[in-house]
């Protein structure tokens, strides 16, 4: 083999090496940029993401405001004859991301109208309150549930460790799987219930209607003034009918567990007094729908309505019974505001006093 044939074959070799070097360098550097890419759209992404989202968050917020300014400043017959109140449409607002337009809403419902779950124990006397659980009773029995469950609730929010007949207290939580400390103070949420026992997600949220209470609403002859009492979707739902304002928002104790008329829906209604039947409970929401904005002036005009001139099996009115347990006025309203930019929705929430005009929770 001649000189110049082994040089030419130690040039292929370290040719074919070099070729091959290159190859790998160029598929790792490949490798290497695209992982980089890759990570780079995720990460451009993820930024992308929170900056909707906090963007949502402010525009939650600032609409949050919107509506305490106008619960500060406007005149509440007003917004209701207008419809600013309870809840708004969807609004678009601000820059559009993508084909969506950013989005805020709002809802901003009056709380008295509910039975206030922390009214179940007196402020002073620390022991239960005959007045709150006697309509937290007749509430049960309206929507169908046990009423024994409220016995739990009761010891859940007093000091004391006493048992009430089917409550539970500290030992109770301790034995529960997982175990849990009980609260012995106020509720500051609905959602608290369900460290309860007894509570679920399906008592607190779900359409507690039976079939057969379902077909018999269905099957029931309401006029049109009628049809526009019962909301079905929602009044059957313990979650809106009642309520956890702290009883340190009223001005006074002979306050605290009146049930605003105006915004009470027709299960708690009926849960004013044993003489309160579904026919009157509906009588009432229909003359109140007559008003201006949906809403009695004054307490004294349910006095004008018949069926209340009736005398209860207490020797009194209904009226004069109704009107010890009722106010007109709207104090305590629960704010929620919602934004959405692109896919992040972000939700803000408040409870507003309006005589206080000041916010006395809030929550993100």
């Amino acid at each position: 083999m001649s000189l110049i044939t082994k040089l030419n074959k130690q040039v292929s070799k370290k040719g074919y090496m070099i070729l091959s070097l290159t190859s790998v360098i160029s598929i790792l550097t490949f490798s290497i940029v695209t992982r980089m890419f890759s990570s780079s759209v995720q990460e451009f992404a993820a930024v992308a993401s929170l900056a909707n989202y906090t963007k949502a968050k402010y525009l939650a917020m600032s609409s949050l405001e919107v509506v305490h300014s106008f619960l500060r400043k406007g005149k509440l017959d007003r917004m209701y004859e207008y419809g600013f109140l309870p809840e708004s449409m969807p609004i678009p607002f601000g820059e559009q991301v993508g084909n969506s337009p950013s989005i805020i809403r709002y809802t901003a419902y009056e709380q008295t109208g509910k039975i206030n779950v922390n009214e179940l124990v007196g402020v002073f006397t620390g022991q239960e309150s005959g007045k709150t659980r006697e309509m937290l009773n007749q509430l049960s029995e309206t929507l169908g549930i046990n009423n024994d469950i409220w016995d739990a609730v009761v010891d859940y929010i007093d000091a004391d460790s006493t048992n009430m007949p089917a409550g539970a207290e500290q030992q109770d939580y301790e034995n529960l799987d997982p175990p849990r400390k009980i609260k012995n103070a106020r509720l500051h949420s609905l959602e608290e219930l369900l460290f309860v026992p007894g509570f679920n997600r399906r008592l607190l949220y779900d359409d507690l209607r039976s079939d057969e209470k379902k077909q018999e609403f269905s099957d029931s002859f309401f006029t049109e003034e009628e049809k526009l009492v019962v909301d079905e979707e929602n009044d059957f739902k313990l979650v809106n009918c009642i309520t956890t304002v702290l009883p340190y928002m009223w001005p006074s104790v002979q306050e605290a567990d009146k049930i605003n008329i105006n915004s009470a829906n027709i299960n708690v209604i009926m849960s004013l007094t044993a003489d309160m039947t579904r026919d009157i409970a509906k009588k009432i929401i229909v003359e109140r729908l007559k008003k201006t904005g949906g809403r009695f002036k004054s307490i004294t005009e349910l006095s004008q309505i018949p069926v209340l001139k009736a005398n209860s099996l207490e020797g009194f009115t209904i009226y004069n019974i109704l009107a010890k347990r009722i106010t007109d006025k709207d104090r305590i309203f629960k704010v929620v505001a919602e934004a959405t930019v692109g896919s992040q929705t972000a939700v803000v929430m408040s409870i507003y006093d309006v005589i206080q005009r000041k916010v006395v929770q809030y929550y993100e």
